[in-house]
Parts: structure tokens; sequence; C-alpha cells
């Protein structure tokens, strides 16, 4: 749920600083926007990576006395916070997009978490389709729910490309496409900030 609480976190700690003028004073006092832009983002992605590593830190304490150690390699659980604390950044970056560009601290919020939501609801669905089995438990061939060729490859492509989706995957310790989903976390990051930077220069700030 780390992406429902970025979203809201992100969102309403922007919009704050929009509504006390904040960044309007930044800006007025000489701060390059490019600047101001980045170190929200910063700020977003270690908030957000704390909270993920408070919640670790409270399984290992509670979790290990009450149902045991890992069972499973310790190199898979590495590879897993690698990849969950990458789809983290694409999250804060794709919130900060959309706070500082949305200067309304009513809107920015309801659109970051409904769009969460709604990717979760939707990627929670992809998922179900693509976990119908090719066959049935007799050996006959799933024809009703099973979806294979170009319909299953797009599918997948959603599955890996969206934060959602590979949050899914690493909630279930699946790790077989990670670095397809590693290069889709840093591509949004990339591709977000960019965006957001760029029309963050043309803003009208109020």
């Amino acid at each position: 749920m780390i992406g429902v609480i970025s979203s809201i976190f992100c969102s309403l700690f922007l919009n704050v600083d929009y509504n006390d003028g904040t960044i309007r004073n930044k800006i007025i006092a000489g701060h390059k926007r490019t600047a101001i832009y980045f170190s929200n983002l910063i700020i977003n992605t270690i908030a957000s990576i704390l909270l993920c590593l408070s919640y670790i830190l409270a399984n290992i304490v509670i979790g290990i006395p009450l149902i045991g150690t890992l069972t499973i390699p310790l190199g898979k659980v590495l590879l897993i916070l690698f990849g969950s604390m990458l789809t983290v950044v694409a999250l804060c970056s794709i919130f900060t997009m959309i706070s500082m560009l949305i200067q309304s601290k009513a809107i920015a919020p309801v659109v970051c978490i409904v769009a969460m939501f709604l990717s979760i609801a939707f990627l929670s669905e992809v998922q179900r389709i693509l976990d119908q089995p090719k066959y049935w438990y007799d050996g006959t061939l799933n024809t009703t729910s099973y979806v294979d060729g170009a319909e299953r490859e797009v599918l997948e492509f959603i599955y890996n490309a969206l934060p959602a989706g590979q949050e899914m995957q690493y909630s279930r310790r699946n790790i077989e496409n990670i670095n397809e989903m590693c290069l889709y976390s840093a591509g949004i990051t990339v591709v977000t900030s960019v965006v957001g930077m760029f029309f963050f220069q043309k803003k009208q700030i109020r």
C-alpha cells in the first residue's frame, strides 16, 4: 500500500507549500525552478522510502519472533527490496509531477489518490486474467478465460510497466521480470521528471 500512502503524502506536502506561498516565495528569492522541483522530488522520495523501511523494520522486529525467519534466499529478498525501492521512486516522481502542476490544494490530492486506487483496481483485474491456467485440472485447454498471443503480451507489458503491477509482483515474491520492471521504473522516473520540470518552468505561480 506504499503507493496509496505516497500519493497522500506527496500531494498534501507539496500543496501545503503552494497554499502557504512557499514555492512562490522561493522563486521570488531567486531559487531556480529546477532546484525547487527536484528538491521536492527528493524529499518525497526519501520520506516514502523511510516509510517502507519502517514497515520492514516492524516486520523484522515483530514478524520474526512470531512467525520465524525468512524461507526464501537472502539474494532474492535483496532483489525484491531493490526493485521495490525503484518502484517507490517512480511513484514519487509521478505524484510530484501531478502535485507540482496542479496548484489547487483540493484537486491535486484527489487526483493522486484516485489515480492510485484506479491503478490498483485495474492491475488487480489484469493480474486475475494473467493468473488463469492454460489447462484445466483434467488436462483440457482453458478456452474460456485463458488469454494468449498479442493480447497476453499487451497485458504482461501493462502489468510489468505500471508501478501498481510491479508492487503486486514484488508482494508475491515474483522477480521473474525484475529486469524489465526496473527499466520501466527508471523510464517512468525520467519521463515524468522531464515532463513535470518542463511544464513547471512555464507555470504561473499564484
